[in-house]
């Protein structure tokens, strides 16, 4: 048998013919069903003025929502001018990034104030 162009195209075309004939059938598509899931949020300081880390209408998330910083979320007090953010109670986030210009201050919870006692106590 000698195998010339015709042949070899025949034989390629009848391959890949069958294959996707078989391909066909053999698929099927499947849903499944998968659980809620939430993504951190980054909620940033949003006003240039001292606050209180619980006032949640100084905070702005990513979505445009005043709103306190979850556990999860990524909490930012970056501002263009100098901001003190209090702390005065237990807080939790995935991650807090301050710039260089900021300040926290860390009010004890339930400590007792030193003698002459700042002006938060």
């Amino acid at each position: 048998m000698t195998w010339n162009i015709v042949h070899i195209y025949r034989s390629i075309r009848s391959r890949l013919f069958r294959q996707c004939r078989d391909h066909r059938k053999a698929r099927r598509l499947v849903l499944e069903h998968l659980e809620d899931r939430l993504a951190p949020a980054t909620v940033s300081w949003a006003v240039d003025a001292n606050g209180n880390w619980n006032d949640a209408s100084k905070w702005l998330d990513d979505q445009g929502v005043h709103r306190l910083p979850a556990p999860n979320d990524m909490a930012v007090i970056n501002r263009a001018v100098p901001v003190t953010v209090t702390i005065d109670s237990a807080q939790s986030v995935g991650s807090l990034q301050v710039g260089a210009q900021e300040t926290l201050a860390l009010v004890p919870v339930g400590a007792r104030c030193l003698d002459p006692a700042p002006a938060h106590c």
